[in-house]
C-alpha cells in the first residue's frame, strides 16, 4: 500500500487487503488453467517467491525440468544506487545532507513536524555530479527518486504555453503523489527572470515562473517532498525562485580537492586501486570535475580490458589524456589577470592571505579549461561559515573586480594591476608602487604568487612557484 497514492486510498469506497497465494491456491489455479498439475512441494516453494515468480510460472503451460533449487537461492538485493554517504566528495552539501537526514529520521519518528524541515536546496558549478548528487540524496533517505529539467517540460508538444504548463505540473503531482519523493529539477536558470524578460516574451514566460513558484509552494505543503534544483547560472534565476520558504539553501559544488580526486577516481575503478596509489595522477588533475574522473575510470578499465586482466597503475597511466604546453606569453597574461584579482581581495582588507595557480598546460577534453584561479583565507573567522551568504560574499571579492578589470585588457600588462588596486577601502596598507613591482616580478615569471604560510607551498608538477 505504501506505493498507492494518498488520494488513490481517499478516493477508494473500501480497502481490501489481498495476502498472497497459498501451495494449494497455485494447484487449483493450475487445474483450473488446464495447464499441468504440480506437486505439494513444488507449489510450497513456488508460493514462497515475490509476486513476479509467482505469476509467471503459475501460468508455465509445463515445469518439467524446473530446478526447485534456483528458487531457493536467495534473490540478488535491489539497490537504486550508491547513497551519498557513500560517495566521496560533495563536501560543502554533505553539512545540508547531514541535517536533512536527521529531521527526516525526527520526522519519521513524529518527533518533528514536516514544516520545520529544511526541504530545498540548489546546487551548482558544470560537471561536479549534479543529477547524481540527487539520486544519492534520495537512496541515503529512503526516499523516491523523480527527476527532470525545464528543458524536458519545454519540449513538450512543441513548447507550446499549455504543453509546458502541464508537462510542469505532471513532475510535481508525480512527487505530491508519492509518500516520500525527492523532486530533481535539471537547468533551473531556463526558467528565466521576469525582471530580465522581453517584453514580447513576458507573457510566456511570466506564466511559467508564477506556475513553477506555485506548485514549489504546494510541494512543500506536502509532507515527505524534498526539491533539488541544479543550475550552472544561479544569476538568471527569478529571485523570488531562490528566496526562502523556497530554494533557499544554495550550494556550490566546487571542484575536488586533492584528496577528493583521488577517492573519486579510486571509487569509480571499484576500489581496485588505493587512494594513495592514485595521488600520483590526480595531484596534476587540479581542474578535473567528478565527470571528469569518472570518465578516466572507464578509460582504464578499457585499457585494462584489452589485457584481460585487472585494472594496474599503469592502466591509468595510459588512460591520462593528453596535456599541451601554454606558450610563455600566454602564461605572462594569465599572470597579470590573476595577480590583479589578489591584489584587489588583499586591498579590500578581509583577505589574509592569498595564492595565485597558474595552469602551464592545458589539459585535452577536460570539462573546466581554465588559465589560472585565485584562492584566498579571509580574516574574519565568521566568513568561513557554511552559509550561502558568506560564498556569496567571498566570490563577490573577487569577482566585483573583474568587471573593472575587463577594460583594461586590451592596455600594456601592467594595466591590469593599476586597474586592479584602484579598488580599495580606504587605511589599505597596500601601496601602489610596492604592489606595482611585485607585480612586475610575478608577470615576468609567469607563474605562482603566493602571501601565504611557506608551510603551504608544495611543489606540483605543472606548476612553477615563486614566494615573495
Amino acid at each position: 500500500m505504501d506505493l498507492v497514492s494518498l488520494s488513490l486510498k481517499l478516493a477508494a469506497d473500501a480497502i481490501i487487503d489481498v495476502p498472497p497465494p497459498k501451495a494449494r491456491h497455485l494447484m487449483a489455479a493450475r487445474r483450473a488453467a488446464g495447464v499441468d498439475g504440480v506437486d505439494l512441494a513444488m507449489a510450497e516453494v513456488i508460493a514462497s517467491q515475490p509476486a513476479e515468480i509467482v505469476i509467471g510460472l503459475s501460468a508455465k503451460n509445463s515445469l518439467a525440468g524446473l530446478d526447485i533449487a534456483t528458487l531457493t537461492k536467495p534473490l540478488p538485493e535491489k539497490r537504486a544506487g550508491p547513497r551519498l554517504s557513500e560517495l566521496p566528495g560533495y563536501g560543502p552539501a554533505k553539512f545540508w545532507v547531514a541535517d536533512l537526514k536527521a529531521d527526516v529520521e525526527n520526522w519519521r519518528e513524529g518527533k518533528l513536524r514536516w514544516s520545520d524541515v529544511d526541504k530545498g536546496i540548489l546546487v551548482g558549478a558544470p560537471g561536479t555530479g549534479k543529477a547524481f548528487f540527487a539520486h544519492a540524496l534520495a537512496n541515503e533517505l529512503g526516499f523516491d527518486f523523480i527527476s527532470t529539467s525545464v528543458a524536458d517540460w519545454q519540449g513538450k508538444q512543441g513548447g507550446y504555453l499549455g504543453a509546458t504548463l502541464a508537462a510542469m505540473s505532471a513532475s510535481f503531482e508525480d512527487a505530491m503523489s508519492r509518500r516520500r519523493a525527492v523532486l530533481f529539477i535539471d537547468e533551473l536558470d531556463s526558467l528565466g527572470d521576469r525582471s530580465r524578460m522581453r517584453d514580447d516574451h513576458s507573457y510566456y514566460e511570466g506564466n511559467v515562473i508564477n506556475r513553477f513558484l506555485e506548485l514549489t509552494t504546494h510541494l512543500f505543503e506536502q509532507d515527505g517532498a524534498v526539491l533539488v534544483a541544479a543550475t550552472n547560472r544561479p544569476h538568471l534565476i527569478d529571485p523570488a525562485v531562490l528566496r526562502s520558504g523556497r530554494l533557499e539553501e544554495h550550494v556550490y559544488l566546487s571542484l575536488p580537492d586533492e584528496m577528493e580526486r583521488a577517492d573519486i577516481l579510486s571509487y569509480h575503478l571499484d576500489r581496485a586501486l588505493q587512494t594513495a596509489e592514485l595521488r600520483r595522477f590526480t595531484d596534476d588533475l587540479r581542474l578535473a570535475t567528478a565527470a571528469d574522473l569518472e570518465r578516466l575510470a572507464r578509460r582504464a578499465k578499457r585499457v585494462a580490458r584489452r589485457r584481460n586482466g585487472d585494472v594496474q597503475v599503469d592502466d591509468v597511466q595510459a588512460a591520462l589524456p593528453a596535456r599541451t604546453p601554454l606558450p610563455e606569453e600566454v602564461l605572462h597574461r594569465i599572470a597579470v589577470h590573476e595577480a590583479g584579482h589578489a591584489l584587489a581581495a588583499l586591498a579590500s582588507g578581509f583577505v589574509g592571505s592569498v595564492t595565485v595557480r597558474i595552469e602551464s598546460h592545458m589539459t585535452d577534453g577536460a570539462t573546466v579549461r581554465d588559465g589560472g584561479q585565485v584562492n584566498f583565507r579571509m580574516n574574519d573567522p565568521c566568513c568561513l561559515r557554511k552559509s550561502s551568504s558568506s560564498r556569496i560574499s567571498a566570490s563577490n571579492l573577487v569577482e566585483w573586480p573583474q568587471k573593472r578589470l575587463s577594460s583594461a585588457l586590451g592596455r600594456p600588462a601592467l594595466g591590469d594591476i593599476r586597474a586592479a588596486t584602484s579598488i580599495r577601502r580606504p587605511g589599505s596598507p597596500i601601496a601602489l608602487p610596492a604592489v606595482m613591482a611585485s607585480a612586475s616580478r610575478c608577470a615576468t615569471s609567469a607563474t605562482l604568487i603566493a602571501w601565504t604560510n611557506p608551510s603551504l607551498q608544495r611543489p606540483t608538477s605543472g606548476l612553477r612557484s615563486m614566494r615573495f
